[in-house]
């Protein structure tokens, strides 16, 4: 009896210890809001628990942290991906992220001069970003002779487009590409991939031509 009022004592202490640490505090406690997870189809009134900058748990016991948000009435989901986001611009970002977009990205229209695009935006943009290189813009330089310096989006490149018209014939829209334009098309999308460009973008406007 001795040894086992012994062991009980033992375990009592070992459990007693254990405690403080499964009330585990973390970074960050979001608490009552309608946790969505569109990978395991998880969609339930949670609290969810941030420890170095990671979700570290979800569940529906009371968890504590060292900045608590209630989000009661609201829903509580991984960041938006946008992929054909033209609204490059701080204005148009900050409006990005009230809609819970966290990937802004123009894979359509596209942009021109890679590099410099992005180099204006690193440690400036509040959200992930990318694009691809814009086929248009490429276009106009060969069939329209517009000539193209720094960074290009939609909200700077779209004048362009009544510009490429201003003779009468929008070429980089209805103009077939000899040969030799294919050939300067392709190497400036090789540069611009090269630079970063996600891939090669291009308007449902372009059907009517091929490179």
């Amino acid at each position: 009896m001795k040894k086992l009022g012994t062991l009980f004592g033992f375990l009592v202490l070992v459990l007693t210890m254990a405690l403080p640490a499964m009330a585990k505090d973390y970074d960050l406690v979001i608490n009552n809001g309608r946790v969505m997870d569109p990978e395991t189809n998880f969609n339930q009134i949670a609290n969810v628990g941030v420890k170095d900058g990671k979700i570290a748990v979800i569940t529906k016991k009371k968890i504590t942290g060292k900045e608590t948000i209630d989000a009661e009435g609201l829903v509580v989901a991984p960041g938006f991906i946008d992929t054909q986001y033209h609204s490059q611009t701080p204005f148009g970002i900050k409006m990005a992220l009230r809609d819970g977009v966290t990937s802004a990205l123009d894979l359509e229209n596209g942009i021109l001069n890679t590099a410099e695009w992005y180099d204006g935006k690193v440690d400036r943009w509040q959200v992930n970003y990318g694009a691809t290189v814009g086929l248009a813009f490429v276009r106009m330089i060969v069939h329209d002779g517009l000539k193209i310096e720094g960074a290009l989006d939609t909200p700077i490149g779209s004048p362009l487009i009544a510009k490429a018209a201003a003779d009468g014939v929008p070429g980089w829209s209805v103009t077939r590409s000899s040969i030799d334009q294919m050939n300067r098309i392709m190497a400036r999308i090789d540069e611009e991939l090269r630079q970063g460009a996600l891939g090669v973008g291009g308007l449902y406007g372009q059907r009517r031509h091929h490179l």
